[in-house]
């Protein structure tokens, strides 16, 4: 076999050279695959990092939503009850009259004078406020009765009822008391719409 020195070197460094490039290429190929997977996982993270962010925005819209939800359900359940006590609902002061009627005939009471003035409406969101005083005389009734009436027309369920001021005095030609009294009544009339 014939053996060449030089032969050999050269073969020696063309391997030598294809091992160093293959070398090369392999470092590249993990340097960049580890740049990719530190891109990845910034990326991951930075992901991460923004779904959080948008849970804890959307924790904080629910929370927003609830409070909403429970001041709503609150001032329905006020609503409501400003409903039955009447409060809300349509001031009739043809109820009104007749409530005081029948009120004076169930306590065999002589029936009373008065007078309805209405004040100025205020109009509110989703309606209106209205206004009247009743001046309102009645002879005959005795502390009780007249007590007794006041919170019946607070319980009538025809608004709110309010004594501005009410004189009571005895009257020497007949049992009882004369009682002139100043009530003022509020109703809130909703809107109606057409």
């Amino acid at each position: 076999m014939n053996f060449a020195p030089e032969r050999f070197a050269l073969w020696r460094v063309a391997r030598l050279r294809r091992a160093t490039a293959l070398s090369a290429a392999c470092v590249a190929a993990a340097a960049a695959g580890a740049v990719a997977a530190l891109l990845w996982s910034h990326q991951a993270r930075q992901a991460v990092v923004a779904d959080e962010a948008r849970v804890a925005a959307m924790r904080a819209q629910i929370a927003q939503w609830q409070a909403g939800a429970d001041s709503i359900e609150g001032a329905i359940a006020r609503y409501r009850a400003l409903v039955k006590q009447g409060f809300v609902g349509r001031a009739d002061a043809v109820a009104l009259s007749d409530w005081l009627q029948a009120a004076a005939a169930a306590r065999a009471l002589p029936p009373p004078v008065f007078e309805l003035t209405a004040k100025a409406d205020e109009t509110l969101e989703g309606g209106t406020l209205r206004r009247f005083d009743l001046g309102i005389q009645w002879v005959g009734l005795h502390e009780e009765e007249w007590l007794a009436m006041l919170h019946g027309l607070h319980q009538s369920g025809l608004g709110a009822f309010d004594a501005q001021h009410c004189t009571l005095r005895r009257e020497a030609e007949r049992p009882g008391l004369a009682v002139h009294c100043l009530i003022r009544w509020t109703v809130f009339e909703p809107k109606v719409d057409a």
